[in-house]
């Protein structure tokens, strides 16, 4: 079951209930307090808006209609019209991981001024934009078919250079 909970650009957002249970299943393996747990949930949260986001602003830029975005525990789906042509297509794919690959370099240049010992508080934000976030960027470059019939970033934009995109996600 999603929620809509905001709207970015004036699309809506939902969320999932699975999304909730990712965060804190990350922050528990982490073995996070309470409130470093609320944390690592939000910092999550916002790692996957930012990926979704980034799709949808490539998107916007090419012209193409984005109809919302939805996230849950997995990752999320930001619902657009096709792609008219093969820039639109490798335009939109590539959106989400250029805005998680921007927000891993200033995570890593922000951790790199951070003094010794890094404060408890931002454990969880580290651990999730540049570790789970990595993570998450070289699962979704790897040309993959997902479960539920999803592909992969890295599998379209692949077909797309390729010559081998039809149109279909």
């Amino acid at each position: 079951m999603y929620f809509r909970i905001f709207k970015i650009r004036n699309v809506p957002v939902y969320f999932h209930w699975s999304l909730v249970f990712m965060g804190v299943f990350i922050s528990y393996l982490a073995e996070f307090k309470l409130f470093n747990t609320l944390i690592g949930f939000l910092s999550y949260m916002f790692l996957i808006l930012i990926h979704e986001t980034g799709h949808l602003v490539f998107a916007s830029r090419r012209g193409l209609k984005v109809f919302n975005i939805m996230i849950n525990g997995a990752g999320g789906v930001c619902n657009t019209e096709q792609p008219k042509t093969k820039v639109d297509a490798l335009m939109l794919y590539s959106g989400g991981l250029v805005f998680q690959i921007i927000l891993l370099v200033f995570a890593i240049l922000t951790l790199s001024f951070l003094a010794e010992p890094i404060p408890e508080l931002m454990k969880p934000v580290i651990i999730v934009f540049v570790y789970i976030n990595l993570l998450l960027l070289i699962t979704n470059i790897i040309p993959s078919k997902l479960p539920g019939g999803f592909e992969t970033d890295g599998k379209q934009i692949l077909k797309i250079l390729r010559g081998s995109y039809n149109g279909q996600a």
